[in-house]
């Protein structure tokens, strides 16, 4: 298991919407911000984009993959370097700036959930803060609960 791998990443809608996101750049550039966050949370490095550790993508690869045109892949890097949402470390590395400051949720969410197995067989996830507010107290009474500390993967056969 990886324990560096994310299931999903925060995004801070007013921050977003009414911040220099919409006032910097313009929805291409948008779209390229947003496929690096993406990309930034999946292994091996949260924050970084790279195929492997310390080693990333090519313009011409990345173009690839995000499935855009090279020159305005280009033009884009340039913008979000221009604007401090990204750097370029060696090896093509493309650094999310300020990741962590807004990532942190992701670790405390995943610390602090409780799993339960449904009738149905089925696990559901809840923050542990808000385990007294489900509606169905007597069926998670009866069932098991399961402090987690890391992804759970379920696999049907």
């Amino acid at each position: 298991m990886n324990v560096n791998r994310m299931k999903w990443i925060r995004l801070y809608v007013e921050e977003i919407f009414y911040g220099t996101t919409f006032e910097e750049l313009n929805l291409e550039e948008r779209g390229v911000w947003f496929s690096l966050l993406v990309m930034a949370g999946m292994p091996p490095n949260p924050g970084l984009v790279e195929m492997r550790s310390g080693k990333g993508y090519t313009v011409e690869m990345l173009a690839d993959v995000l499935n855009c045109d090279v020159k305005r892949l280009k033009k884009a890097l340039d913008k979000l370097k221009k604007v401090g949402k990204i750097e370029i470390l060696d090896k093509n590395v493309i650094k999310i700036t300020n990741w962590k400051s807004y990532q942190t949720e992701y670790q405390r969410y995943k610390k602090k959930s409780v799993g339960h197995i449904s009738n149905d067989n089925s696990l559901d996830i809840y923050p542990k803060e808000n385990i007294g507010h489900i509606s169905n107290q007597d069926m998670l009474d009866n069932h098991p609960r399961v402090e987690l500390e890391e992804d759970i993967y379920i696999y049907n056969n």
